[in-house]
């Protein structure tokens, strides 16, 4: 078992990263309603992909692009297929035997926040 603070540490590092990295086809479609909404259906959608450590899932909130890049406390992976090797495949799903990312505080977080129209486009 892998200590809390590093696994919280590691889902707060993910969280940031995968609004960041490249919200892409799935927030375009989540936004229809409102940024509100795709806001929380990204979140939810990568905390999933996660908890599953589903790459292909993970492609729907990420950028899949080799300029695409990555930080987190084991380090720092540049481009898509790294980060789909060494975060997705090897750390979430060798080195931890269960997942559970959860979100917490995001009212308080998305209504503190003026979204970039950007990252609600595809």
């Amino acid at each position: 078992m892998r200590p809390r603070w590093l696994v919280r540490s590691v889902a707060l590092q993910l969280l940031g990263g995968a609004i960041a990295a490249g919200a892409g086809s799935q927030a375009a479609t989540a936004a229809a309603g409102s940024d509100e909404a795709g806001v929380r259906s990204l979140i939810a959608t990568y905390a999933k992909s996660v908890d599953a450590a589903d790459t292909r899932l993970a492609s729907t909130v990420w950028a899949t692009t080799p300029d695409v890049s990555f930080i987190h406390p084991r380090g720092h992976e540049r481009g898509w297929n790294t980060i789909k090797a060494h975060f997705y495949e090897q750390t979430m799903g060798q080195m931890f035997s269960e997942r559970k990312l959860t979100v917490k505080d995001l009212d308080r977080w998305i209504l503190s926040r003026p979204w970039p129209r950007q990252w609600m486009q595809s």
